[in-house]
């Protein structure tokens, strides 16, 4: 493959479509949007134990490089991936804003063939090195036979310690509970809260102070962005889409595709259009919704689409107002005087 980035990589190998598995009680807990476990079919109860859940888990290892890392993360569709020891005990993670900060600070200022070979580079060093990049503790173990360990406690970490939530059995890695596992536990009691029937703009949910990047933009330069700003997505404005685009962390599992590093260097909108061909009809690019729908509808798209976000759009001017995650709104059932599932 010709390196540089005034030419256009060829298109990638269309991949196959994902294997299904069938949510049922025998599958127990597994992560990827393919084969999660429906926990809202098991059980809601935020006090039931976490021993319900453990199963199988995604894991990386600690002699992994930071390509092999993310080609685990794009094959399995996960964000965030436990590091284990020779011994098989988890003693680190990586999630996809370690890799995407870790490549930027890594290039630099660094254009053309320069960037691109830098990028590669970073690719094939340690993935230890992207995990302890941010200087985050981002993760907390829990033992899913210890005295704290149910739903409720998980949600506590998610929600008011920004900790990814790590299942354990005997120091062995048994499951990763995510904020989208709690939306399908705790969805129904904002559909039965004051919640539901709460307009957006009532509600002050979101962050409004959207950054955006018009769509002629490379790549590398929405990752540059989302860096300086300590935000894990940007809003991709111009003329080239039919609604409103993100750019996400989780897109510098691109990286993985036959274009490899070259992605870096492609504009936005056309590393898009490749992205939205290749994804599994069940997945949903982009969701938006205006100011006048309500919290309840916000969130049972959220859980029924499986992302992470959803524009707000201004019916009056067709701006983006705001970006709401699947955070704000299980804070905003947090919150809410008529609830406290979160402890």
């Amino acid at each position: 493959m010709k390196r540089g980035g005034s030419e256009d990589p060829a298109s990638p190998e269309m991949p196959p479509p994902p294997k299904r598995v069938p949510s049922n009680l025998d599958l127990r807990f597994a992560p990827g949007y393919d084969n999660i476990l429906d926990l809202a079919l098991r059980v809601r109860q935020p006090e039931n134990r976490l021993t319900e859940f453990s199963g199988e888990c995604v894991v990386g290892t600690m002699h992994m490089t930071v390509k092999s890392a993310l080609m685990t993360m794009a094959e399995k569709h996960i964000r965030f991936l436990p590091l284990v020891s020779d011994g098989g005990e988890v003693v680190e993670a990586v999630d996809v804003s370690d890799i995407c900060n870790f490549l930027v600070r890594g290039v630099g200022n660094a254009a053309g063939k320069e960037m691109l070979e830098s990028a590669e580079s970073l690719l094939a060093l340690p993935v230890l090195e992207a995990a302890s990049f941010s200087g985050r503790n981002q993760f907390k173990v829990l033992e899913v036979e210890g005295p704290r360990a149910t739903l409720r406690d998980a949600a506590f970490l998610l929600m008011r310690q920004s900790k990814r939530v790590v299942m354990v059995k005997e120091g062995r890695p048994v499951g990763v509970i995510s904020r989208g596992h709690l939306m399908k536990v705790f969805g129904d009691k904002i559909q039965q809260s004051a919640l539901k029937s709460v307009r957006l703009d009532k509600a002050g949910l979101g962050n409004t102070d959207v950054k955006s990047i018009p769509d002629a933009a490379t790549v590398l330069e929405g990752f540059r962005m989302m860096a300086e700003h300590n935000i894990s997505s940007v809003v991709v404005t111009g003329s080239q889409g039919s609604g409103p685009a993100i750019l996400s962390t989780s897109d510098i599992k691109m990286l993985t595709w036959p274009h490899g590093t070259n992605v870096l260097a492609l504009p936005i909108h056309k590393a898009l259009a490749i992205k939205f061909m290749a994804l599994p009809v069940a997945m949903v690019p982009c969701i938006s919704c205006t100011l006048t729908s309500t919290v309840g509808e916000v969130a049972s798209r959220l859980e029924a689409t499986k992302v992470h976000r959803i524009v707000v759009i201004d019916p009056v001017d067709q701006r983006v107002h705001a970006i709401i995650s699947i955070l704000d709104v299980l804070l905003s059932l947090h919150d809410s005087a008529s609830s406290n599932v979160f402890g």
